[in-house]
């Protein structure tokens, strides 16, 4: 039975493998880096052009957390031989100038974006926890996990107490 399932699958050019593959290492290093300098980023420019103490507390936090995962990452990536995106990606840095240009609606924007960035954070740091193939980079993805939610947390209580601008 299970030789037929093999023969059908390879004639209809399928493959018994999960839908998904594990995501690669180097993969998971350039999107939780690239996050984490798109976080320290907008929250430097928050800590400028916002005069809310509530998201100037929470950019404090995001500069100091993510600014030491992000280092912290460098070490587990360099000792790996993987290399670090020394740039944004198209979306972040098209998001980066969009905050950028936002005016008086910078604070609004800035915590839209940055709960939009901790949602997509969260979800990959879960992939790589319980499905990556690099054991440093899966523990440090499981240790910070943690500190994601809270953040993705904290960041949904902000744009649930401002309006959207």
């Amino acid at each position: 039975m299970r030789r037929m399932a093999m023969v059908t699958a390879a004639f209809l050019g399928l493959s018994l493998s999960p839908a998904f593959a594990a995501m690669d290492a180097q993969e998971f290093v350039d999107k939780a880096y690239i996050g984490g300098m798109f976080e320290t980023q907008t929250s430097r420019m928050a800590l400028h052009l916002s005069a809310d103490p509530a998201v100037r507390d929470f950019a404090v936090r995001m500069i100091s957390e993510h600014g030491k995962a992000n280092t912290d990452l460098r070490a587990i990536a360099e000792g790996a031989g993987l290399k670090l995106p020394a740039a944004l990606d198209p979306q972040h840095q098209e998001d980066l100038e969009a905050l950028k240009g936002a005016g008086d609606a910078f604070p609004g924007r800035y915590v839209l974006l940055q709960q939009k960035d901790h949602a997509a954070q969260v979800q990959l740091f879960q992939t790589y926890a319980s499905e990556g193939g690099n054991p440093q980079l899966k523990g440090f993805a499981r240790q910070l996990l943690p500190t994601l939610k809270q953040h993705k947390a904290d960041v949904d209580a902000l744009v649930a107490a401002k309006p959207a601008n």
